[in-house]
C-alpha cells in the first residue's frame, strides 16, 4: 500500500481527503481479511467516492 498528498485544509467533508492517493495492490484480500480490526474492513456498507482514476474489482 502506497499513500501520498496532503490534506486539503479548509476544507470539510470528502473535500478533505481530495489531495489523498491510496494505491492498494494486494493478492487474497477477501470481505473477512482487508487487513485488520484496528484498520479498515470492506463490508456491505463501504463506499468508495472515485476522485480521480479507476476502480478495479
Amino acid at each position: 500500500m502506497n499513500i501520498s498528498g496532503d490534506f486539503n485544509e479548509g476544507t470539510r467533508g470528502p473535500d478533505y481527503f481530495k489531495n489523498i492517493k491510496i494505491d492498494l495492490i494486494g493478492e487474497n484480500l477477501t470481505d473477512g481479511n482487508f487487513l485488520t480490526e484496528e484498520g479498515l474492513r470492506w463490508t456491505d456498507k463501504t463506499e468508495v467516492e472515485i476522485i480521480s482514476g479507476t476502480e478495479v474489482g
